[in-house]
């Protein structure tokens, strides 16, 4: 396998890997924001076609012809836009139910030029560390996307230069294009082809001024 391919191969799956990992926390987190208005299973299918459809739906834009269609781009802003507020519910509920403080300490030493109550660090912290998951996921799904792209258009560099010189070989042997005609039809088309030539086109192909030729030395 040609290096290249071996490199294109290898940032696909390393980014199709990392975007697995985050989508599926992602997912993870959509869970609880559609809990608020739905059974547990009925949260965990919509989850699912959330993020499915994001990918889907960004693959389609960078693929094919949909990145001039508006309606694609409305659907992944729509998509994205949910899965942000999904993940950042979820980490805000998180920090708010369990005993841990720790956020505290990310207050003093990062936010510690911010002014406000403690209500208002969780929030932040839940944005920052929900909220860039649905944006990192989409990354990484672009990056496959783009790979992928890059990839097929250097698999047709190749073809593109071989079929012009296939082309010429099959029209200058008519045994090329039939190669189990018989014998005396592919002798006729080949004396058809000479017989095309005259006299003084085989002269002027050999010799274009004759007083260009040397005489023989001795």
């Amino acid at each position: 396998m040609h290096k290249s391919k071996i490199l294109y191969w290898s940032l696909i799956v390393t980014f199709a890997i990392l975007y697995a990992c985050t989508g599926f926390v992602s997912f993870y987190h959509s869970i609880s924001f559609f809990s608020l208005a739905n059974p547990g299973w009925l949260a965990i299918i919509l989850s699912l076609v959330f993020e499915i459809g994001q990918a889907s739906v960004l693959f389609s834009i960078m693929l094919t012809k949909n990145k001039n269609n508006f309606l694609a781009w409305a659907v992944m802003i729509i998509l994205t836009s949910l899965q942000v507020i999904g993940n950042i519910f979820s980490s805000f509920k998180f920090i708010s139910e369990s005993s841990n403080v720790d956020y505290q300490y990310f207050q003093k030493s990062i936010l510690f030029w911010v002014d406000a109550d403690p209500e208002m660090f969780k929030v932040i912290i839940a944005a920052i560390v929900g909220g860039i998951l649905p944006l990192i996921a989409l990354s990484m799904t672009a990056l496959v996307a783009e790979n992928i792209k890059m990839k097929d258009e250097e698999d047709r560099i190749v073809p593109d230069i071989v079929q012009p010189v296939k082309n010429i070989e099959e029209k200058e042997s008519p045994a090329v294009n039939n190669p189990e005609k018989p014998v005396e039809d592919i002798i006729a088309a080949n004396e058809e082809i000479v017989d095309d030539f005259s006299p003084d086109d085989v002269d002027d192909a050999f010799i274009k001024n004759p007083e260009d030729i040397e005489p023989p030395k001795n």
